[in-house]
């Protein structure tokens, strides 16, 4: 894990667009609250839960970016734009920009990335 991969992991269009992808599952298939729905992403890019850090973490990255977006719809709107397919038009786009979030960090983690 470089640095270079790490920016390029968090910025190049088809990791965003993946993320949004993931992140619009993580809503539809994750039922319940944020630590339910964590859970579910967890399981299901990871195959193993979250530690208490992580969840703790993530908890704070999604509450701050969902207030962002709430604050400002526009930034929200641009950040679900990116890449070729459109963003799903029956989900809170302030929701699913902080999601997109969350799962960017999930896919940034070194054994998401690593095999072994």
């Amino acid at each position: 894990n470089t640095p270079l991969q790490a920016l390029a992991l968090l910025n190049d269009p088809t990791f965003l667009e993946a993320a949004r992808a993931f992140a619009a599952r993580v809503m539809r298939e994750g039922s319940g609250d944020f630590s339910h729905r964590l859970e579910w992403a967890f399981h299901e890019a990871l195959s193993r839960p979250p530690t208490a850090e992580e969840a703790s973490e993530l908890a704070v990255l999604h509450a701050r970016h969902l207030e962002r977006f709430r604050n400002d719809p526009g930034a929200a709107a641009e950040y679900l734009v990116v890449g070729l397919s459109p963003p799903p038009a029956d989900l809170d786009p302030a929701e699913l920009a902080a999601w997109m979030s969350v799962s960017r960090v999930v896919f940034n983690l070194h054994e998401m990335i690593a095999r072994y």
